[in-house]
């Protein structure tokens, strides 16, 4: 009662909407709206109080202990999952799919165990046992809004109980110490925080080996992450730089704790002191993204093995805090970053070869992990090396064997993420990977649902392909332009995001394989189309205003792709080209006449795939012939071509395609003066 009193009395003083966000008053507020705030030597105490308190479950039963524990843990979960989230390693998730039948086996032991779990429970109930302790929600927000409401609380009251408690033999106070550095860390000002934050902080760091619980040591490394997110000169200020080597190695011992919460919080905790040093470093380098060095450059190597060896064990938080240490790394590591890539390639081969009998669930979610991981990293490696290449051939292989063994497991969207990824960065030797992975992208795209988020994956491997092998690609044309075909043969069920990417694959094909490889295909290609551009434009019940805008601009930038790659002039005129062009101009002419006549405002992407479009085809065929074709008007068309060239400043392909249609109507019109 007397905590909803005075929180009745904080939304006086300081009124907040429903969600909890603060409302701006501009009046002043009246000389008697100050109780909150003349009382808070008091209030704060009795906070602290109810912290040390916790919510403890007495009313249940002995025999419902355990039933109390997992309330506690999952209370904890549910009200602050933006402070504790919770991390299972993979042998949970395996043991959460457990059949009935082991279920049943379990029966029994379960029977003989129950003895136990109600001594266990008496000793919960009558000692209070930290793992059973959970923070009063409504305190916590209680005490984080006054600190909101009124900064200096946290220096004149709450910093001076945290150094009073912290080391408190009571494990009570000590979690409570932390539990108020909390309340206040995610809204305090940066500023603020270097004056504040200094001092405290080695005596945080004292409690991350806690051995009261498993609880108390998870919290200190949350505060530790918080901190250094919030200061990242924490690293390097001298009270703390003597510190540093001791500050990884209570990290790297959370890491390898056997208490299940305590390896993920360490992972995490781990991951802001690289996001901190990083931003140290850059600061340093004068902004510059990959900096020489940085103040965790002699530890990299240690922190790098100790989180493959968590990877290893299946600790799915230490895979993010990988990512994270791999991708902000200094010059100077790199040797770690290509070792590492190394490692983590072999667990990838190892989980992938794993017999039938041994893949589960489990395993393909540690595929899934690697993928992610390995997608990103590939990106900064420096590809002129011979080092870094034969990185990337090794994990096309184990992609390809990943795809290929498990077409529809877990990791599949990842891994096709990848191989789009890793392709351009293969260059021509894409073509050794070349007959596996359009094996595997002809059965795909044959097997998989169309409702299947992976199929558009699919389609935008297979524009990559082509984009990447150009020419050489010309050998898999009736493969894969075939099953394309028939998958948008007139199916007006497929998603609107799979569209897009087939209406972009057929550009990339065009432009690839040229009029040779894709002429007998021209009409076909044209008909889809035809009747994507009417859909693109129809009415929003189709697909949302955003996704018809995308796949209206891939329609204009794949019949760009057409008139540059196939109906070129300057070429035999055979009938099949003449009729080809013909449709193409025809199909053109309806679209854009559709577009000017639209009542809404068109994107600036779109018009300026419409204007390279326009000036493609003014290019290729000539002023007469182009404008007797387009509906629009020589001034019009100049227009257009004007404002885009302005937008792109002058700049990239579509700037100086739109430059030269500029010049080819001014010469036009010259000559017929």
């Amino acid at each position: 009662m007397g905590l909803q009193f005075w929180k009745a009395v904080s939304q006086v003083e300081n009124p907040r909407d429903p969600e909890g966000r603060r409302i701006l008053q501009t009046e002043q507020r009246e000389a008697s709206c100050y109780l909150v705030e003349n009382n808070r030597i008091k209030i704060v105490p009795c906070l602290f109080a109810q912290l040390v308190r916790g919510e403890i479950f007495a009313n249940l039963s002995p025999e419902d202990s355990d039933v109390a524990n997992n309330s506690s843990v999952k209370a904890e979960q549910a009200c602050y999952d933006t402070v504790f989230k919770g991390d299972l390693t993979l042998e949970d998730l395996e043991a959460s799919n457990a059949t009935e039948k082991k279920q049943s086996k379990s029966d029994t032991i379960s029977k003989v165990d129950r003895a136990s779990r109600k001594n266990r429970g008496e000793t919960f109930k009558n000692k209070q046992s930290p793992d059973g302790w959970t923070p009063p929600r409504e305190v916590i927000i209680y005490f984080s809004e006054l600190c909101e409401d009124y900064p200096d609380t946290i220096d004149r009251y709450v910093l001076p109980l945290v150094e009073k408690k912290i080391q408190h033999a009571d494990w009570r106070h000590r979690h409570a110490a932390l539990w108020s550095m909390l309340v206040f860390l995610k809204q305090m000002d940066p500023k603020h925080a270097e004056k504040t934050l200094k001092h405290i902080f080695p005596l945080i760091r004292g409690v991350i080996r806690d051995k009261a619980s498993s609880r108390i040591r998870n919290t200190a490394l949350w505060v530790i992450s918080w901190m250094v997110e919030k200061y990242p000169p924490l690293l390097v200020v001298p009270a703390t730089l003597q510190d540093l080597q001791l500050l990884l190695d209570d990290l790297i011992a959370c890491l390898n704790d056997g208490e299940g919460r305590v390896s993920p919080s360490s992972c995490i905790a781990l991951t802001s002191v690289v996001k901190a040093s990083h931003t140290l470093a850059r600061q340093q380098a004068d902004g510059d993204i990959r900096p020489p060095t940085s103040v965790l450059s002699p530890y990299y190597d240690m922190i790098a093995d100790q989180l493959v060896k968590a990877a290893k064990r299946r600790l799915t938080a230490a895979f993010e805090a990988l990512r994270q240490l791999l991708l902000t790394s200094p010059t100077d590591c790199y040797w770690v970053v290509l070792e590492t890539t190394n490692e983590l390639l072999l667990l990838l081969r190892k989980v992938v070869e794993l017999p039938d009998r041994v893949g589960c669930q489990c395993h393909e979610a540690v595929q899934k992990l690697i993928c992610v991981v390995l997608r990103n990293v590939v990106e900064i490696l420096e590809l002129g090396k011979a080092t870094s290449k034969q990185l990337c051939h090794k994990f096309m292989t184990y992609l390809l064997s990943l795809l290929t063994k498990f077409p529809f497991g877990m990791a599949r969207e990842e891994a096709l993420l990848a191989v789009s990824t890793i392709a351009p960065m293969l260059d021509w030797e894409l073509k050794l990977h070349a007959d596996s992975l359009v094996s595997y992208l002809t059965l795909a795209i044959s097997s998989i649902p169309k409702n299947d988020p992976a199929l558009a994956l699919v389609v935008d491997a297979i524009g990559t392909l082509f984009r990447v092998l150009d020419s050489e690609a010309i050998p898999y044309v009736s493969k894969l332009l075939g099953q394309l075909l028939i998958l948008t043969d007139s199916n007006q069920n497929l998603p609107t995001e799979v569209k897009i990417r087939c209406v972009a694959a057929f550009g990339q094909m065009a432009t690839a394989v040229g009029r040779t490889g894709f002429q007998m295909y021209m009409t076909a290609v044209l008909r889809r189309l035809h009747f994507y551009g009417e859909l693109s434009t129809a009415e929003e019940r189709y697909s949302s205003k955003e996704l018809r805008e995308k796949l209206l601009q891939t329609c204009l930038e794949t019949y760009s792709s057409l008139i540059q790659s196939i109906l070129y002039r300057g070429t035999i005129p055979l009938t099949l080209e003449l009729c080809s062009s013909s449709l193409c101009l025809k199909h053109i002419s309806k679209l854009i006449q559709s577009i000017t006549t639209s009542k809404s405002d068109l994107a600036e992407k779109t018009r300026t795939a419409m204007a390279h479009l326009i000036g493609n085809i003014l290019l290729e065929f000539g002023p007469k012939k182009a404008l007797a074709h387009i509906p629009l008007q020589a001034s019009e068309c100049k227009s257009l071509l004007a404002e885009v060239l302005f937008h792109t400043k002058g700049n990239g392909q579509v700037a100086s395609i739109c430059r030269a249609a500029l010049s080819e109507i001014e010469m036009d019109a010259r000559r017929l003066n």
